[in-house]
């Protein structure tokens, strides 16, 4: 009896050996095409397709799962569950203030898993997304007599904020000298 359950645990090693190549985090940024633009119009400087992957027991219960701060580095956390949409706008957003990016848009997430290929015992899972790297269009200034001047007043009132700084009002002082 012994001598069969230590005969399966250089199999078993040797399966989560090679599955936690599986478990890790990438992000790639593609050169936009001449002339592209997003879906709300902004001039794209950046394809991005990123994943993250990790191994689970049984489905349910993480083993390894790529980091979701350090993309292509091999950095792996184990027992924690990275594989979510959560993780995935995570990466997108401490890539887009590193390089930064104005926006993150046209975001395209797919999730998918496998388990046959180890009777269902072991489970691959991982998210992928695409998505484009924005740069908003820097406002320009107005010469005054332009005929857009009214315009350009209409459009920076606009972009100022609705409320109305208070002054706090002082203290008076009732003094028996004033009276």
């Amino acid at each position: 009896m012994k001598k069969s359950t230590f005969s399966c645990l250089p199999l078993l090693a040797a399966v989560l050996l090679f599955s936690s190549g599986c478990a890790t985090s990438t992000l790639e940024c593609l050169r936009p095409y001449p002339g592209q633009k997003s879906s709300s119009g902004n001039e794209v400087v950046g394809n991005i397709e990123a994943s993250i992957s990790g191994v689970y027991l049984f489905y349910y219960i993480p083993l390894w799962s790529g980091h979701p701060k350090f993309p292509n580095q091999h950095h792996y956390n184990t027992f924690t569950d990275h594989v979510r949409p959560k993780y995935m706008s995570i990466m997108l957003e401490n890539y887009r203030k590193r390089h930064e990016y104005d926006a993150i848009e046209d975001i395209e997430v797919k999730q998918s898993s496998s388990g046959i290929w180890t009777l269902w015992i072991f489970w691959t899972r991982d998210i992928r997304s695409r998505s484009v790297a924005v740069k908003f269009p820097k406002k320009k200034d107005v010469k005054p007599g332009d005929e857009n001047q009214s315009q350009a007043t209409a459009t920076a009132a606009a972009d100022q904020p609705l409320a109305v700084p208070v002054e706090p009002k002082k203290a008076e002082k009732n003094t028996e000298k004033d009276k």
